[in-house]
């Protein structure tokens, strides 16, 4: 996945993470689309980041 890279250096555009100095904001457009299975639509039981367990 490639997205769009733009360095900022304007501290007043920094985001709301205590970042200092110069930063880079990323812009990233892809569409996710159905499975064409639902075999493939599946999920594994497998912990998911940010998941409640």
């Amino acid at each position: 996945m490639i997205g769009e890279v733009r360095f900022v250096e304007d501290p007043t555009l920094a985001p709301e993470d205590d970042v200092v100095g110069r930063f880079a904001l990323m812009t990233f457009d892809f569409h996710l689309r159905p499975a064409a299975t639902g075999k493939a639509q599946h999920r594994s039981n497998r912990p998911r980041a940010l998941q409640e367990v």
